[in-house]
């Protein structure tokens, strides 16, 4: 058996009713050689306390401890702390199949991808660790892509916008972080910088993430003033932290910004005047979109001539006329 270590980084924040599912998933991995970092995030139930439990029970499980910051600051706390030949993330309320890591590497090795990902499946909130389907490793094939930022950026579905349906080469992607002031974009931004640097991805159609129904987690408790500080910071940190750094050729600074463009509709003028109820919002995105054409941070020459219609009239603040023409499409 290959014996090259994954490492697994998990933030905890609250977890004590669904944590030692989540670490015994990793305790029945049929491939044995990986090391999971578990990083408290001021967690004020008995995760810590089971956390330390594992860790008691295997020294696999490495824990460290912090006031709670967010997942994106444990994260990189556990970010810090990887020196393996694999990357995984693992959600804490979340598990996965035993033979989840068994398949990634055979197929990482077999492909010599930089990154394979697969698919994930919905689970009831008190689902537990059994029934799951065996898989023969050999006859598992996959759809092998080159490009995959490219591909990222024309087509999310190619390489979803999440870190934990994914295995990395750790060292394809060191030195990628997470952004604390993104709530609810931070596995974007950290794509962008991880897909920079890869040359070929792995995609395989099969499900091995499971995703817990939690009532109490982030994506499920969607606040809309939150969601819009983060997506307004997504693009300023696209900006600052990404294209003005240099970080990217011209042709993948260009799919950015045309990405960024397109994204400030879809995810803000589109979603806030459909959905959201306070009218204050709209105009706290008008405010930021002026501000963000003239600092060149949204480019509005990579918008379709209705899109630019739709970001004309949202600056003159006739949001009313805008949403009549997005419910028209």
């Amino acid at each position: 058996m290959n014996n090259k270590e994954i490492n697994v980084v998990i933030p905890v924040y609250n977890v004590e009713k669904y944590l030692s599912d989540c670490l015994n998933s990793l305790i029945n991995q049929t491939y044995p050689y990986w090391r999971a970092i578990l990083v408290n995030d001021g967690s004020k139930d008995k995760s810590y306390d089971i956390m330390m439990e594992f860790q008691a029970k295997d020294n696999r499980f490495i824990c460290l401890t912090g006031e709670n910051q967010g997942a994106s600051e444990a994260r990189n706390k556990g970010l810090e702390k990887v020196d393996g030949d694999y990357l995984f993330f693992l959600d804490s309320d979340d598990f996965i199949h035993p033979q989840t890591f068994e398949i990634m590497v055979a197929k990482l090795e077999e492909s010599n991808a930089d990154f394979v990902s697969f698919k994930a499946t919905d689970v009831a909130e008190d689902a537990c660790l059994s029934g799951f389907e065996n898989f023969d490793k050999n006859q598992i094939s996959g759809q092998l892509l080159k490009k995959p930022f490219e591909s990222f950026m024309l087509d999310k579905s190619v390489a979803s916008p999440v870190v934990w349906n994914k295995m990395y080469r750790f060292d394809k992607i060191k030195g990628a972080k997470f952004f604390k002031e993104l709530r609810y974009e931070d596995d974007y931004t950290f794509l962008l910088q991880a897909l920079n640097k890869m040359e070929s991805h792995l995609k395989l159609d099969i499900n091995l993430y499971f995703l817990r129904s939690n009532p109490n987690s982030l994506t499920r408790k969607v606040n809309y003033e939150t969601y819009v500080k983060s997506a307004l910071a997504r693009m300023s940190v696209c900006k600052n932290h990404l294209i003005d750094k240099g970080l990217y050729s011209k042709a993948n600074q260009e799919m950015l910004e045309a990405n960024m463009a397109n994204d400030f509709v879809r995810m803000l003028i589109r979603k806030i005047l459909r959905k959201a109820k306070d009218k204050n919002l709209a105009e706290v995105i008008r405010i930021e979109l002026i501000k963000f054409i003239k600092d060149g941070t949204i480019k509005t020459k990579y918008l379709n001539i209705y899109k630019r219609i739709c970001v004309y009239l949202f600056t003159k603040k006739l949001f009313g006329l805008v949403k009549i023409l997005i419910s028209l499409t």
